[in-house]
Formats: structure tokens, sequence, C-alpha cells
């Protein structure tokens, strides 16, 4: 008697085996499709994050909280791990005596420290030519900004800044999936360009090596990579929604038709459910046999749901799908890869199988008011 009531709820699903394998499929169908759902969006989620976002800054970093400046002194983080930059608005007045193309009259030019930069964006593994220059005086531009504007290694620009010129040398050049790199920003040392700027002392931002809780000073904040794009942000939201929506159109169709089917077993139960109450099984007794029918449905449809996804999963990540035409045009465009992948987590089985419990609670109260008025 010790075991009778799970003995008792897995011979009726043997018992009825069309029935049963009806119900153990429907459960499997909308936890296959949620868990690859879920795996695609994370896997969506993830280019985003390592192409377009970790390609430019940190997932946290430090600013100055007001909005009229827009440096801060370096030795109000000099306590935290992370990297420096000072970034402002340049004017080029000149172009080099190589190129007979204009450069951009305002550029943006990003300081960085190299080194203390590699663990965040290793900046190093973008860059497609160099020649050996060890001169502070020297700079980075994108590819295409190169190419578009017919400069090449070793040419020479002339920065400008209030009555403060300076001669550079382009040492390298670099591509990175990220397109507002490549075009818009040329990249030097952190101390050039403090010292362009005359302020020796000031960062623009403070790259996290830590994301874990920190103090800083009260005239600082954290900016987390969201509020530094919240174009992107708002972007992978409303991709997030759109699935989100139709997870639960899934969802309601797929609980409608187990409902109905669940309801459908019971009345064609009912005399079997009379006969256990007059032999002298209560009512709660018999809730209890039904409610762990339905989870017994729900356990074999996760483990063959399981089984049958994590290999495809499995292959899929490692083997993403590559598109083409005009959709993988317009990925390119904006700094994507033009591929569909997955991303295999643990948060891809947790929130299917959390949803699917609160399923079965809502209809373990639905099969005892069931049983309730059946059995009077």
């Amino acid at each position: 008697m010790k075991y009778f009531f799970v003995t008792y709820a897995f011979r009726n699903l043997l018992r009825n085996k069309v029935k049963s394998l009806l119900m153990i499929f429907t459960l499997f169908l909308i936890l296959f499709l949620t868990i690859v759902i879920k795996s695609y969006q994370k896997g969506t989620e993830n280019i985003f994050l390592n192409d377009l976002i970790l390609t430019n800054i940190s997932k946290k970093q430090i600013i100055t909280k007001n909005e009229n400046e827009h440096f801060f002194s370096s030795q109000l983080i000099k306590h935290l791990e992370g990297s420096a930059r000072f970034e402002n608005i340049i004017l080029v007045k000149k172009t080099s005596q190589s190129s007979s193309k204009t450069f951009p009259k305002i550029i943006l030019l990003r300081g960085i420290d190299i080194d203390k930069e590699k663990k965040i964006i290793d900046f190093e593994k973008y860059i497609t030519q160099k020649i050996n220059l060890n001169s502070e005086n020297s700079i980075y531009i994108g590819q295409k900004n190169a190419e578009k504007n017919g400069y090449f290694l070793g040419d020479t620009l002339i920065f400008e800044h209030k009555l403060i010129q300076k001669k550079v040398i382009i040492k390298g050049l670099f591509h990175t999936p990220n397109p507002f790199l490549n075009e818009k920003i040329i990249i030097s040392s952190l101390s050039f360009a403090q010292n362009l700027f005359s302020c020796a002392d000031c960062l623009s931002s403070f790259q996290l090596f830590d994301h874990k809780n920190i103090s800083i000073n009260h005239s600082l904040k954290i900016q987390t990579w969201q509020e530094s794009m919240p174009d992107i942000a708002q972007m992978l939201s409303a991709d997030s929604l759109v699935w989100d929506i139709l997870l639960f159109v899934l969802y309601i169709l797929v609980a409608l038709s187990f409902l109905g089917m669940m309801n459908l077993q019971i009345i064609s139960r009912k005399n079997e459910l009379l006969n256990l109450y007059y032999l002298g099984v209560l009512k709660y007794q018999i809730i209890i046999f039904l409610c762990l029918e339905c989870i017994f449905y729900f356990v074999i449809g996760l483990f063959f749901a399981a089984i049958c996804v994590y290999p495809l999963l499995f292959y899929w990540q490692k083997n993403p799908i590559e598109l083409t035409g005009i959709i993988a045009e317009s990925l390119k465009n904006i700094g994507l890869k033009p591929i569909l992948s997955v991303k295999i987590e643990p948060s891809i089985f947790i929130e299917p199988i959390k949803t699917m419990f609160y399923f079965l609670v809502f209809q373990s109260f639905l099969i005892g008011y069931q049983v309730r008025n059946m059995i009077k």
C-alpha cells in the first residue's frame, strides 16, 4: 500500500495507451518547441552582445552623473580595476600628402590603454594591417574608413583642437564586427588623447572588469550596456516580445487541448472512479491518482523532449545556419553575422519547466473541482 497511488496511476497510463500517447505527445510538443525558441532567443542575444556591444563597451561602465560635463577625474576611480577611456570630437584640418581625398572634418577620437583593454575587448585581434612604430603620435583607423578616404599605412594626418595641432601617423588598420567602430572612430593611446585636449587627468568613461557591486564617488554612476545603447536594447526587447507572444499563443492552444483531453478522460472513467469511491477510496485520494497521472505525462514528455532537443541544439550551436541574399546583407550592414544560431544554457530548460509546473497546479484544481462535482 506504500506506493499504491503511484503504481495505480502508472498502470492507468499503460492501460489507456492511445489516450496516454496523445497526452504525452501534446506536452512533448510544447516543451520541445519552447526549448528551441528559448535557445534561439539566447543565441540571437549572444550575437548582438558579442558583435555589437562587447566590441565597443563593457557590460558596465562608469561615467559622470553631471549631464553638462563629459569628463571626470581619474583619481575618483583609481581604486577600481578596469580600462580607462578618453573620447572627444576632434577636427582634421589637413590630409596626408599621399592622398588626394579629404578626410571627414569631424571624427571621434578614442584614447585607450590597449594592454588593459584586452580584458574587455581584445582590440589587437581586429587589427588587419600594422607597421612597427613606437611613436605615441600614432593611430589606428578602421579599414573601411581608410578605403573610403584613400588612406594607407604610414599616411600622416593633422589633428587640431583649439590652438593645438598634432601630427599623427596611421600605424594600423582594424576591422571589427561593429560598423560604428569601423567608420566613425579613430583609436589612439590614452595619454595622446588626453594631452591633445590638455586634460591629462580626465576620463570620459571607465570600463569595469568586475561587474559585482562596487562603491564609487557620488558624482559618478554605473551605466549598463542597455543604458549606453538603448536602441539595441529596445530592439532585443521587441524581438523577445514577439517570441514571447508566439509562445503564449502556443501555450494557450496546447493547454486547451490538454485540458480538453484530460476532462474527457475523467468523464469517460466516471464509472471507474465511482467504483473506487464506493470501495472506500476517498475523494482526495482519487484526486491524487489523477494528479499523479498528469505528473507522469509531464515527466515522460519532458524526458523525451530533452532527449530529442539536446542533440539538435548541440549540432545547431556548432553549425549555425548561414543566411544569404537580402537578409544576409541587411545583417552585415548593421554589424551582425548573417547566421541563425542558438545557445544552450540552463535557463532554456528551466523556464518551460516552470511554466508547465504552474499549468499542472492549475490543472490539479480543475481535477479537484470536476471530481467533487462528479462524486456526490
